[in-house]
């Protein structure tokens, strides 16, 4: 017998015992509690993005939205919800992980690529009445997919919002308190200094009539400044931000 099913039905006996402020919420109840705040907002469609503010493609466990609320762990994939339906857009690597995750949920497998299944802006045309609502949490997402999704929307005049909704459904969510140490990565390793680093992208921000910049993703943080962390799984970042104008540079990062 499949090992996972053994865990499942492991599972499922220890929980049936459990009184039930301690039970973890089901998908369909996690759902269920996502629909009825965007009926208090007034929002026809939500959408969770695999994302992060620095738009990681490993994700720390707070920002794993879109697993807590479809159950899928896949690391690409996001979700659209409505107020009858919801669905999963995932890759080919996931075709068989995502139904075995997904059982159980209110979420249909869209399998991007294959013939006849839609975009997902596309499927949000037809199931989103003309002149609706699309809330997504904007700290996860790029302005990029943003302005694409409000682009793509505009011909059927549906808004698109920032409303956190799951910020007051998960309530048990989980922060990383753990201070991982910063440290300098030697200059003969990295190859430039941080002063020859700074100067070429002041060079760039001039070609592109830039007067200041904002340096979000890890690996440019880490690379720019000459530094390393753990504040992530599998990658020697930390969680930090980078302005940077003609005569100044800050490093926002957690003092501790």
């Amino acid at each position: 017998m499949d090992c996972r099913e053994d865990f499942s039905r492991e599972f499922r006996k220890i929980t049936n015992f459990m009184p039930p402020k301690f039970k973890p919420m089901t998908s369909k109840e996690k759902v269920a509690a996502l629909r009825q705040k965007m009926q208090e907002e007034n929002i026809d469609a939500f959408i969770v993005y695999s994302a992060d503010p620095h738009m990681s493609e490993y994700l720390p466990d707070e920002w794993l939205e879109r697993s807590w609320l479809s159950g899928f762990t896949g690391s690409a994939g996001f979700v659209v919800v409505t107020h009858d339906k919801a669905a999963l857009w995932t890759d080919g690597r996931y075709f068989v992980q995502a139904p075995i995750e997904l059982e159980g949920s209110d979420f249909e497998l869209m399998k991007m690529g294959e013939e006849g299944v839609p975009e997902y802006t596309d499927w949000l045309k037809t199931e989103v009445k003309e002149g609706g609502t699309v809330a997504v949490n904007a700290l996860a997402t790029s302005n990029t997919n943003w302005t694409d999704l409000e682009d793509k929307l505009a011909s059927k005049n549906i808004k698109v919002v920032d409303i956190p909704l799951l910020k007051e459904i998960w309530v048990d969510r989980t922060s990383d308190k753990t201070k991982n140490p910063v440290f300098v990565h030697p200059v003969e390793r990295a190859g430039k200094s941080v002063s020859d680093k700074l100067a070429a992208i002041r060079k760039k921000m001039e070609e592109q009539e830039a007067t200041f910049h904002i340096i979000a993703s890890l690996d440019d943080v880490a690379w720019t400044l000459n530094l390393r962390g753990s504040d992530v799984d599998y990658n020697p970042v930390f969680l930090g931000y980078i302005t940077l104008s003609k005569d100044n540079a800050t490093l926002y990062v957690d003092l501790e």
